[in-house]
This record gives C-alpha cells, sequence and structure tokens, in this order.
C-alpha cells in the first residue's frame, strides 16, 4: 500500500479499524492505480480506432477537435464568444489588436424551467441575452464572428458544428444534448447532456444549428458562428498562450474532462489531410471513462449511491468520484454510513446532514489539509450537528475528506501520467481550469505526485489556465508575445515594507509599523524545511499592473476593484517631490495611491449619504478606508441593504414589513447588487426577496424600487472610479494607455466597465483608454516583480564586477 495516504489517529485503535471498515475502499493501491492506467490506454485506443464497434466499446469517446495547431499571432478584429458549461453562461465580446487582447463580458442564469424544457427554449433565451448584450454595449449594427464554447460530449463535424450527443449537468432540454462528437471544427454533435441539463430534442442534432436558427428568428443581429470548442480545448489554447510547451487541457470543476495533442499516426479513425503539422487536439471525454463498468472493480457503496442519485444514472463514472458536482456528496453518504453505524457523533443525525446534495465540494476543499478545526467546526455548525461533535468525531470528518481528495487527486495524477507518457514529449505543460482545482489547496500537489511517480522520464508542470472556456477559445492562432520593455514599468523594488494599517477584515496585533517581509523571512526560517529567498515584496494593485503590462505593454494603472479598492500608476520622477532615490533612466516610478483611504481626512463628507456614515460606523475600520467604502465588495451590499431599511421605515418598501433577514447586518452581499443592477428580468431582485423572506411582501413597484437603488449605487461606484482614473490619464499625459483591472466586484458586476469607461472618456477626451481584466494580478504579479528584481539584481552585481575590474 502506497504510505502517501493519509491515517486516521485516535486514542481507541479498534474505533481506528472500524471506522477503517468503511473508509477504507477509498485507498487505491499502487497496484490497483497502474491497473486503471492500463484500462484507460486501452479505453483510449479504442476510442480512436478506425474500427466501429471497437468505438463503441469504449467509454471515452476521444474525438478529433480538428484542431491542428495551436498560435500564430496573425489574429486581429472583434469576436464574440458564447460559453454555455453550466447553469450560467457568458457572452464576451473579445478584441484582438496590434497583439493585444481586451475583453467585456455579461453573465446569466438560465431559470430552472428552461433546463428541462425544449432545446428551442433554451437557446431562444440565449439568444435573447445575446442581443440584450450588443444593445447594452451599443454594438448592433456590426457583424461579428461567435465562437461557441459548448462544454458538453458532443460529435464534431466542422469547426462551426457540434451535434450534442446527451445533456449533461443539470440540463435535461428537449431538441439539444452536452458530449459532442466532432467531424470538423464547424460541426459538433450533441451526445448526451450532463451536468443538471436534461433538455429534450436536441441529443444528435447539431448545436450550432440550434443556435444559428434562434440568433435569425430573433433578428437584429448579424452574428456567424466560425468556431464550436468545448471547455477543455479552450483550456488548452489558453495554456498555450501562456506557455507555449503546453500540450495538456484539464477541466476540473463542476465536471471532469482533458484534451490532448495526439499524432495522427495513432489516431485511426482520421479523416482529414495529413499533412503539416501531422497532429491534432483530440477530446477525450474523460468524465465518462469507466461508463462502461471497467472501473467498477474499486468503486466504493457510496460512489454507486452516488450515481444512482444522480441525474445522469450510469454515465459520468470518472468524474462523479471527485468533480465538483459530486464530491460533497460521495463525502456526506460516507458520513451517514458512519452514522449509522454508530462510529460518529454517537449515531446522531439531523435534518441538514440528511439533505440530499447537502454538503458541497466546498465543505471537503476547505476542510481537507487544514491546520486548525475551524473549517470542520463550521460545516458541523451549519450541519446542526456541532454540539454532538467531539475530537474524535472531527479527526474522523477531515480523515474521510483527506481520503476522498486524495484518491481523485491520486486518480487525475495516474491518468495524467498516461497522456505523457503517450505523447512522449521531453518537456510538457498541462493547464488546467475549473473550480475544484483552483480551490482545493492541496489537489495540486496530488496530483503531481503520481504523474512524477508514474511519467518519471517526462519534465512536467501545471499551470492555471482561468477561464479556458470563454474568451481563450479565440487563441487557437494566436502567439504569445513577449513584453521586452517589462522594466520600464519598474523603478526600484525595496526588500522592506512597513504596514500602516490593516484594512478588510484584518485586525492581527503586532504587525502594523512593522517589517511584513521579516515577519515572514522569520516564519519560514522556524517552519524549516525550505530553501526561499524573498527578494520582492508587492502589493495586489502593483502586482496587477505587472500583469497588465505583461498582456499589454502599453499598461500604466493598475486598478483593484474586489473586496477592497486601490490604484497604482506610472509617475514621472519629476513629479515626485519625496523621491530619494538617483535620476537615472527610466526617470519614473510606480506610485502605489491606497486610493481606497481617500476621504479619509473629511475632504468627501460633503456628498457622503446617512448609509455611508452609517457604513463607516459599523466596519471594522472607523473613519477609515472612505472611498472604498462606497462601492467596494466588502461594502456595496451594506450600503444597499441601509437604504431599503430606511424605505422601509418610511413605508416606502414592502407596504413598511421587515424581515429578520434583512436586518441582519452586512445579510445582503454585493453579489445580489450586482446580479440585480441592470438585469432585463426581475429573476434576481425575486431571488433576493426570497432569500430576504420578502417575497409574498413584495409587489411590481418594490422590485422597481429595489432594482433603482442597486443601479444608483453602482453608478455612483463606477462613476467615482471613472472620475478619478480619468485624474491619472490626465496626470500621465500619454496619448494611449491601457488600464489593468483585477477583483471580483469589476469581474462579476456586469455593467461596472461601461459605467467606468464613460467617465474616463467624458473627463480625459485627450487621450485613448481600454481596460484589460488582469486576472489574479496579485498572484501572477508578484511572481512577474520576483523575476524582474533578479534580473535587475543581477545586471547590478555584472555592473559592480565591471568597475571594480577597470
Amino acid at each position: 500500500m502506497d504510505v502517501t495516504w493519509s491515517s486516521l489517529q485516535l486514542d481507541d485503535p479498534k474505533k481506528v479499524a472500524d471506522v477503517e471498515k468503511y473508509v477504507g475502499g477509498f485507498r487505491l493501491s499502487d497496484d490497483t492505480l497502474k491497473q486503471v492506467q492500463e484500462i484507460f490506454l486501452n479505453e483510449m485506443k479504442l476510442g480512436l480506432s478506425k474500427d466501429e464497434s471497437k468505438r463503441k466499446q469504449s467509454s471515452c469517446v476521444m474525438e478529433s477537435t480538428y484542431l491542428r495547431d495551436t498560435l500564430h499571432g496573425k489574429e486581429e478584429g472583434d469576436f464574440l464568444a458564447l460559453d454555455l458549461g453550466g447553469t450560467r453562461f457568458r457572452i464576451l465580446l473579445v478584441r484582438l489588436h496590434n497583439h493585444q487582447y481586451s475583453e467585456i463580458f455579461k453573465v446569466a442564469d438560465i431559470p430552472d424551467a428552461i433546463l428541462v424544457g425544449s432545446g428551442d427554449q433554451l437557446f431562444a433565451y440565449i439568444a435573447d441575452r445575446i442581443f440584450d448584450f450588443l444593445e447594452e454595449n451599443n454594438l448592433h449594427g456590426q457583424k461579428f464572428p461567435l465562437g461557441f464554447t459548448f462544454s458538453f460530449p458532443m460529435i464534431q463535424k466542422s469547426l462551426n458544428c457540434g451535434i450534442l450527443i446527451t445533456w449533461t449537468k443539470s440540463f435535461k432540454c428537449s431538441g439539444s444534448a452536452f458530449p459532442m462528437i466532432q467531424k470538423s471544427l464547424k460541426c459538433g454533435i450533441l451526445i448526451t447532456w450532463t451536468k443538471s441539463f436534461k433538455c429534450s430534442g436536441c441529443v444528435g442534432e447539431d448545436a450550432v444549428k440550434h443556435l444559428e436558427n434562434a440568433i435569425k428568428i430573433r433578428g437584429g443581429m448579424d452574428i456567424e458562428v466560425v468556431a464550436i470548442v468545448n471547455d477543455t480545448t479552450g483550456t488548452l489554447m489558453a495554456g498555450a498562450y501562456l506557455d507555449e510547451k503546453c500540450r495538456v487541457g484539464v477541466i476540473l470543476g463542476t465536471g471532469f474532462n482533458a484534451c490532448y495533442v495526439e499524432k495522427l499516426e495513432n489516431v485511426e479513425k482520421w479523416d482529414g489531410d495529413y499533412e503539416e503539422p501531422r497532429q491534432v487536439l483530440i477530446d477525450t471525454e474523460m468524465g465518462a471513462f469507466g461508463d462502461n463498468g471497467v472501473l467498477d472493480f474499486f468503486k466504493t457503496e457510496y460512489d454507486f449511491e452516488v450515481d444512482q442519485v444522480s441525474n445522469h444514472v450510469h454515465s459520468f463514472t470518472f468524474e462523479k468520484m471527485f468533480s465538483g458536482h459530486y464530491l460533497g456528496e460521495v463525502v456526506r453518504l460516507t458520513m451517514l454510513k458512519l452514522i449509522s453505524e454508530g462510529l460518529l457523533f454517537g449515531g446522531t443525525s439531523s435534518n441538514e446532514i440528511n439533505q440530499r446534495w447537502g454538503l458541497k465540494t466546498e465543505h471537503v476543499a476547505f476542510i481537507d489539509g487544514e491546520k486548525t478545526d475551524e473549517n470542520t467546526r463550521n460545516l458541523l455548525k451549519e450541519m446542526k450537528l456541532l454540539e454532538h461533535g467531539g475530537k474524535d468525531d472531527i479527526a474522523i470528518i477531515k480523515h474521510v475528506c483527506a481520503l476522498v481528495s486524495e484518491r481523485g487527486g491520486f486518480l487525475v495524477g495516474s491518468c495524467m501520467a498516461v497522456l505523457l507518457n503517450r505523447m512522449q514529449e521531453p518537456d510538457v505543460t498541462i493547464a488546467v481550469d475549473g473550480s475544484v482545482y483552483k480551490h482545493h489547496a492541496r489537489l495540486h500537489q496530488l496530483i503531481m505526485r503520481k504523474i512524477e511517480q508514474f511519467a518519471p522520464k517526462y519534465k512536467c508542470k501545471i499551470i492555471r489556465a482561468d477561464d479556458g472556456s470563454g474568451s481563450q477559445k479565440f487563441y487557437q492562432q494566436y502567439k504569445r508575445k513577449a513584453v521586452s520593455n517589462q522594466n520600464t514599468h519598474i523603478r526600484q523594488f525595496y526588500m522592506t515594507f512597513i504596514l500602516i494599517t490593516w484594512t478588510k477584515s484584518f485586525k492581527c496585533s503586532g504587525c502594523v509599523g512593522e517589517d511584513a517581509v521579516k515577519h515572514l523571512e522569520n516564519a519560514i526560517k522556524i517552519r524549516g524545511g525550505m530553501d526561499i529567498e524573498v527578494v520582492a515584496i508587492v502589493n495586489d494593485t502593483t502586482g496587477t499592473l505587472m500583469a497588465g503590462a505583461y498582456l499589454d505593454e502599453k499598461c500604466r494603472v493598475g486598478v483593484i476593484l474586489g473586496t477592497g479598492f486601490n490604484a497604482c500608476y506610472v509617475e514621472k520622477l519629476e513629479n515626485v517631490e519625496k523621491w530619494d532615490g538617483d535620476y537615472e533612466e527610466p526617470r519614473q516610478v510606480l506610485i502605489d495611491t491606497e486610493m481606497g483611504a481617500f476621504g479619509d481626512n473629511g475632504v468627501l463628507d460633503f456628498f457622503k449619504t446617512e448609509y455611508d456614515f452609517e457604513v463607516d460606523q459599523v466596519s471594522n475600520h472607523v473613519h477609515s478606508f472612505t472611498f472604498e467604502k462606497m462601492f467596494s465588495g466588502h461594502y456595496l451590499g451594506e450600503v444597499v441593504r441601509l437604504t431599503m431599511l430606511k424605505l422601509i421605515s418610511e413605508g416606502l418598501l414592502f407596504g413598511g414589513t421587515s424581515s429578520n433577514e434583512i436586518n441582519q447586518r452586512w445579510g445582503l452581499k454585493t453579489e445580489h447588487v450586482a446580479f440585480i443592477d441592470g438585469e432585463k428580468t426581475d429573476e434576481n431582485t425575486r431571488n433576493l426577496l426570497k432569500e430576504m423572506k420578502l417575497l409574498e411582501h413584495g409587489g411590481k413597484d418594490d422590485i422597481a424600487i429595489i432594482k433603482h437603488v442597486c443601479a444608483l449605487v453602482s453608478e455612483r461606484g463606477g462613476f467615482l472610479v471613472g472620475s478619478c482614473m480619468a485624474v491619472l490619464l490626465n496626470r500621465m499625459q500619454e496619448p494611449d494607455v491601457t488600464i489593468a483591472v483585477d477583483g471580483s466586484v469589476y469581474k462579476h458586476h456586469a455593467r461596472l466597465h461601461q459605467l467606468i469607461m464613460r467617465k474616463i472618456e467624458q473627463f480625459a477626451p485627450k487621450y485613448k483608454c481600454k481596460i484589460i481584466r488582469a486576472d489574479d494580478g496579485s498572484g501572477k504579479g508578484a511572481g512577474l516583480v520576483a523575476a524582474v528584481a533578479v534580473r535587475l539584481e543581477k545586471e547590478r552585481q555584472r555592473h559592480m564586477a565591471a568597475v571594480a575590474a577597470n
């Protein structure tokens, strides 16, 4: 048995043995994992066979995407993208100009009735939302090519034809289905729906035709669907944009899938030409690996039960063991078994733990590997079991989460090793997208452990390719462009960072006025076992500017608009009176404005509302971070809630009726405001009223008032940010400036981009400006800064050596 599996530590060895009887099945020996690898390789070969009877034996469709190459760097223009893969879908405008990329997007929810209706209803709903997107962004009258990410198994017959094989996820619509069989880059035939989709009348039909017909019927749009890909292919292409060695794309989120670059000589069923490059991207549809029963030999009773209660029985066997839609349920069923055997909570259950699908994958992700018991206790509290949970119960729950997570990570890693051994390339990058991989802290190391064990001949690394299913599909022929003059965006790096004050919800003692780097270095030294040198410290805003500069060399401003708010920009040294460094070229420096605190001295009090003053008084940091409290993610929802309470107290909302939920401090989230503002229907507003126990009291006028409040608060925030960005542009006086933005509020609030741009264009009309998203700027940017810091130090040392030699 592989000793890398977690073990349960209890004082009672008999109880450990009893628990292991019910959870030991999650442990897979290396021999079992090798057997899984052999089966997977055989399934791949069957799926690629020219013999149709052999292909039908395989649980892996192994469909050709008809993509033969990755990036060429010659793409120019404006493109629409439709990303359909879950109960929310996205519409994007992607702009590729002069090797630069920018986008705007809209997120829309699919109502439950549509998920189980007809395919015509589904695509008509999507066409309506595309029309709304064009209207909201003043794009009518233009012709757009559209790329369609269709994240379901399909038969693809051309680049813009996708025939649905079956729905997945939560979809059950008639007249369409998600796995596709792909016959070229223009056709995708749906094999089956997955996830929650059950739309009728679509399986075996071309998804592109459904979309094109819906667009034609809706009218008023000049759109040509030019390509259909699934999310996994999009992720590989996104990875290739980030790293030219990327040969594998993986989705590990609600569902699971992988695609890879295969030699044409290994694709017996290939029906295209054999010109260079003699390769093609293969979509394995690996989530269905085992649907033919080949993996039943190691499945647990919990796996079989999850399958039986899912929307798609006997389908998507592999992904049901570890993907986001199922992982929490596997753990919940295991806990119920242990409860029924008297091994957990003394046999005590609760309505919450008995609720089907009530334990989420995010619970498992947060619990697995945690050093404290905080997340486990939070789960028990949520499940109304905290009073019954002792030390042993907490240890057992953490053990179950660990085993289920390890099984998932080891299975994925083992199968990735099969792909590496098959491709036989010396250095391969795997691009991964999806919420489970993103938020499960241990998953990366679990996957890598088995890759390194089972594919030791090949160098491999995994990178995150966030949003591979959206804009990145347009990078199919778009080569990476190195930014040659990034160092012009950096004046100097300091190894000292004195904390001025905590923000957001932080209130740790013993840090304010001290050097954060020293704290980190001391902690690393005390922990031991790591050879790490801290070479640079930056805040998230500076990191975002650096990440933006990597994407666009004209980037001169970085903005964080998420939980908090801040901006940094490139300033001329002549304007920095307090500058105490040298004046050699480049005569500029990045200035961190700490703009979230703008107004802390009272200069903005003249326009603050009573709701702003109250938010300030109940916050963790009174009289601080005045500007960000008007619109950032930590506060925006509370501003709206207090406004609603005022209107209720005046009898202007819900006839003066309140509820415990609306009275709850911080109970209305910024995400509610983001989803409500600008919505064409009343769906999100009604969902909020339902959550606040006010739906029965809410009439047409109440809904209109709530939407009006959300709109005004959002507009105030967007206009304030845009006005201040215009100040920076007017100060820098550069003809063409890109602003890089990161943060959840900017990312998820559909109207915010246009609100900000409206004031930039109004108040800085002399200068050309665009805004790009620099997702994870605080992470990527720190890495980029570290790289530049190391390079500059090496150059300094070489210069000093040369001086000494002379």
